[in-house]
């Protein structure tokens, strides 16, 4: 199975939780890159995004599970975010 196919089963709260565990592992670097590969994506939910700082990102995520998954489904977002966390 792959990630892409764990976190298309997966329900918001488990992602956001997920999303909580991974952040609170990075460090400021990967957290910065992380952050930027999901202001990058180009959607009208990554536009709504750009503005905002990494903690208020961080909150974004963690109230809005619906966007999280709907994130947790972009192949190329999914990528950048392995190869992040791989570099750890």
């Amino acid at each position: 199975m792959t990630i892409q196919e764990m976190l298309a089963k997966m329900n918001p709260q488990m992602l956001a939780q997920g999303l909580a565990k991974i952040s609170s592992s990075l460090s400021p670097e990967q957290l910065a890159q992380a952050e930027a590969a999901i202001k990058a994506m180009g959607s009208d939910t990554s536009a709504a995004l750009k503005n905002l700082d990494s903690a208020q990102l961080q909150a974004e995520l963690q109230s809005n599970p619906a966007l999280l998954k709907q994130l947790a489904q972009n192949p190329e977002l999914l990528s950048k975010l392995q190869s992040i966390i791989k570099n750890k």
